[in-house]
């Protein structure tokens, strides 16, 4: 997948200073976010939230405090489970994203009365392979497993290689229970490997523990 900003008109909308809570879905969201924001422009009593460790520390290496990190597996759920987030009638929240992902955060919080807006800063593109590259992976007998983070990857990863034969049974890597329930959800029989949550860290010490127990 290839990632790349998006131009939103409806910035003027949002009335930056008025807002209570900024919740960052993902790293991407914080770093395509200084496109059209800064640190500066938010009130200084708004509360930074963030869904995942990398997300975490991509917004301090931008200088944000964060107050708000959800817990493992570090996704909606977890965050809208948090304390913070259950006593927020009539709270400005601004949800900072990227194009056509899940509504429930923004649903569940404006059914418990917070006034929701979302900006959407990047979006996820089909990269463009020639047939020479992609041949060539579907040739290879050197893959083992296969890392999923996201079920817009494994959406595409399927599409793209649905004829390749080197993915029919491989091993897939998958970076949470709902990946790989979604996984399921369209008939995929390859063998599952599911890791706690798509950290990086949570990823590799999956991997490390399957490669182990081969």
């Amino acid at each position: 997948m290839e990632i790349s900003a998006t131009t939103p008109s409806h910035l003027h909308e949002i009335d930056i200073k008025q807002l209570d809570v900024v919740i960052f879905i993902s790293a991407n969201a914080v770093t395509f976010s200084q496109n059209h924001f800064n640190l500066s422009q938010f009130p200084s009593a708004c509360s930074i939230a963030a869904i995942g460790e990398k997300t975490t520390r991509t917004l301090s290496s931008s200088g944000y405090t964060v107050d708000l990190i959800a817990d493992p597996p570090f996704n909606s759920e977890a965050l809208l489970a948090s304390p913070s987030m259950q006593n927020i009638q009539g709270q400005r929240i601004l949800i900072i994203k990227g194009c056509d992902g899940r509504k429930t955060l923004e649903n569940t919080l404006k059914s418990r009365g917070a006034r929701v807006k979302t900006y959407d800063v990047y979006e996820r593109k089909i990269a463009t392979h020639s047939v020479k590259s992609v041949n060539s992976i579907c040739n290879s007998s050197q893959i083992d497993i296969i890392a999923i983070t996201s079920f817009d990857s494994a959406n595409y990863l399927f599409d793209f290689f649905r004829d390749c034969v080197v993915f029919k049974h491989k091993p897939l890597l998958v970076g949470s229970q709902r990946i790989a329930d979604a996984l399921t959800d369209m008939n995929i029989a390859n063998p599952l490997v599911i890791a706690k949550n798509p950290s990086d860290e949570c990823m590799l010490e999956t991997l490390i523990k399957w490669i182990k127990n081969r």
